[in-house]
């Protein structure tokens, strides 16, 4: 999905659902391919890339930090730096949240592995892809491509350890637009290849 979020385009394009993924398994998992264009002459600040809830109030997800050039595992106020937003390139971000232990994951690296970091607060506020909706119109908006999104839930106890092989890191992507949502996972991917 390529986003022309920029000085140049209006209106502004972004995807969103007004009901936010369920959260209340002990373990789920977020991840997504990004590649960022550069971002507007005068940031705002941050560009949501996927976000499950109210940026500034709960929930939790990814976003590209315009002020720093980094991508970021954002959860409220609370942020892990996951790498650098180089423009014109693609990347893997990926979070785990496994009873009270978070990963974070870069181009399939790990980052960071910790019990010390807060479990985003539980949310209804809806499921952003590229940008979001505010009272006074679009916010937050990504200026770049994002593809395979996909959010899944698991138990720990029957499942174990989350498998980072699981994340859609090495597989090629298949040709044409789709939407796949279940009770367990969202995926959502354009079938084009990233090499472009």
């Amino acid at each position: 999905m390529a986003f022309a979020n920029n000085e140049l385009h209006n209106p502004f394009a972004y995807y969103g659902r007004s009901t936010a993924l369920d959260m209340s398994q002990q373990g789920y998992a977020l991840e997504a391919w990004v590649k960022s264009s550069p971002p507007p002459s005068e940031p705002d600040g941050s560009e949501i890339i996927a976000y499950n809830g109210e940026p500034s109030i709960n929930g939790f997800g990814f976003i590209r930090d315009d002020d720093f050039g980094n991508f970021e595992f954002r959860s409220v106020n609370f942020a892990v730096v996951l790498g650098p937003a180089t423009d014109s390139a693609w990347h893997h971000l990926g979070y785990v949240r496994s009873f009270n232990s978070s990963s974070y994951y870069f181009d399939g690296k790990l980052v960071k592995e910790t019990t010390n970091d807060p479990a985003p607060p539980l949310t209804s506020d809806g499921f952003w892809i590229g940008g979001r909706t505010y009272p006074t119109g679009p916010g937050d908006v990504f200026n770049g491509s994002i593809d395979e999104v996909r959010y899944q839930t698991f138990n720990p106890l029957a499942a174990g350890a989350f498998d980072p092989t699981s994340f859609l890191i090495s597989v090629p992507e298949p040709g044409g637009a789709f939407f796949f949502f279940t009770a367990s996972s969202l995926v959502i991917a354009r079938r084009r290849s990233r090499r472009s």
